[in-house]
């Protein structure tokens, strides 16, 4: 996966169609929605300020993209100033991000 970004816009490099997709908009708002370039995947922010528990840690605040692809919907959330922390199927945690604790 290629991401890039410029003026608060992360895009995502498609192959198949040999142009960017939008990933993630700089101005988001509950409701707002896209498509991919080869039209086939959808996003939609459904938070803005949204909470990820996983078996290390609990996150809150996150932006939270609900995307759906031909194989799935995938919930992924994003933390500000830190970016992606966890997904989930159906409600089903998939993968996240452990947190780095300082050493005393």
């Amino acid at each position: 996966m290629f991401l890039r970004a410029d003026d608060g816009v992360i895009y995502q490099y498609e192959d198949c169609c040999k142009e960017d997709t939008v990933r993630l908009t700089a101005n988001t708002k509950v409701g707002q929605t896209w498509q991919t370039a080869d039209k086939l995947s959808t996003y939609e922010i459904i938070a803005l300020d949204g909470t990820l528990d996983t078996p290390v840690c609990n996150y809150e605040g996150l932006l939270v993209l609900k995307s759906t692809f031909k194989n799935g919907t995938f919930t992924f959330y994003y933390q500000k100033g830190y970016g992606y922390v966890g997904a989930t199927i159906d409600d089903q945690l998939i993968s996240f991000v452990i947190p780095r604790v300082p050493k005393d």
